[in-house]
């Protein structure tokens, strides 16, 4: 994707201004009319222009911010807040500083975000954006920030990128619960309009295939959330179908969480009359009752290569963008259990 970057002399241009003025509007060196400041913020919304640190002398010496960039989509995910530590601590570690920013799955806060990053001269950005629109990344294309892609796949964008392999590692699960006699699955996922749900729900599908068992859609059910409230709202669905499944895939512990709770407020026991299994392996996973199944996530992994590619690129790395893919492992516990013949 090219990006043309927008200079003050284009603006000034559009605006029908001098350079120096547009300048001083930028730089607030000046008092100027509201109605001509008015004009020049407009085209600079408009264009998308954001002062680029990048040209300026300092920066042409050679001079580092010393400091990173991260965006995630929900900084209250016992999962993003591990990996933000992990950055944190590889960061510091080689004296850099991280500014970290929670966009709350809105898109607009991403893009507001990732343009006061540039503007306040990060040296590069780790993003899980909320959306995988080419878009979000236009002025870190323009400007020549690094970044990686934490998760993400974006279509149309050459990029660095990390992620896990979610579709081996629904096959996994399949696998393991059909050896447990399981034949009526469930899976509660997310809006698949995320390249790595897409590969969890595309691996849960070929693994039923795998073992010649029949997809039924009304099996599969969408959260509308990442948290227990919903998984607990979803499980409610499947107590009162005919066949009702003997196994629930959750695509995140805390969705696991609230399908066992649900269970348990019916009456029914874990893993007895449901077997549940989780995506993430959070902490919580050990001290929940029973301890949850899960696949467990490589979060160190992700943190460190996320972060060492991002400061490779950093320090002059003009290699072409890299794609890790780290291996997802089932780690079982008393969540799950064999099938009620």
């Amino acid at each position: 994707m090219v990006v043309k970057n927008i200079t003050m002399k284009e603006i000034a241009k559009e605006a029908g201004l001098s350079i120096a003025t547009v300048s001083h509007v930028i730089n607030k060196t000046r008092f100027v009319k509201d109605k001509t400041a008015k004009r020049v913020s407009e085209i600079i919304k408009k264009k998308g222009y954001i002062r680029n640190p990048k040209q300026e002398k300092v920066k042409q010496r050679g001079w580092s911010s010393k400091i990173i960039g991260l965006v995630v989509n929900d900084s209250s995910n016992p999962l993003f807040a591990f990996i933000s530590r992990e950055i944190e601590l590889l960061a510091h570690e080689k004296g850099y500083s991280v500014i970290m920013c929670n966009s709350n799955r809105n898109t607009e806060n991403e893009i507001r975000y990732i343009n006061t990053l540039i503007s306040r001269k990060v040296d590069g950005i780790i993003i899980a954006s909320t959306m995988e629109k080419i878009e979000i990344f236009s002025n870190l294309i323009r400007y020549n920030i690094p970044f990686v892609l934490m998760e993400r796949k974006v279509e149309g964008l050459e990029s660095d990128r990390v992620l896990a392999d979610r579709y081996n590692a629904a096959k996994k699960v399949i696998d393991y619960l059909v050896n447990l006699g399981h034949t009526k699955i469930a899976i509660i996922d997310r809006d698949n309009h995320l390249y790595n749900s897409q590969m969890r729900f595309q691996g849960f599908l070929e693994g039923l295939k795998k073992n010649n068992l029949e997809f039924d859609k009304d099996l599969v059910l969408n959260s509308g959330g990442f948290w227990p409230e919903h998984g607990y709202l979803e499980a409610q669905k499947l107590f009162n179908m005919d066949k009702r499944p003997t196994a629930i895939i959750a695509c995140n512990d805390l969705l696991a969480m609230g399908v066992i709770r649900a269970i348990q407020d019916r009456g029914l026991k874990v893993p007895e009359n449901f077997s549940v299994i989780g995506f993430d392996n959070i902490f919580i996973d050990d001290y929940f009752n029973p301890r949850i199944t899960s696949i467990t996530y490589q979060k160190k992994e992700i943190a460190r290569n996320c972060f060492n590619i991002l400061i490779n690129r950093i320090e002059g790395d003009k290699s072409k963008p890299k794609e890790v893919l780290l291996q997802l492992h089932l780690i079982e516990r008393e969540s799950t259990g064999k099938a009620k013949v």
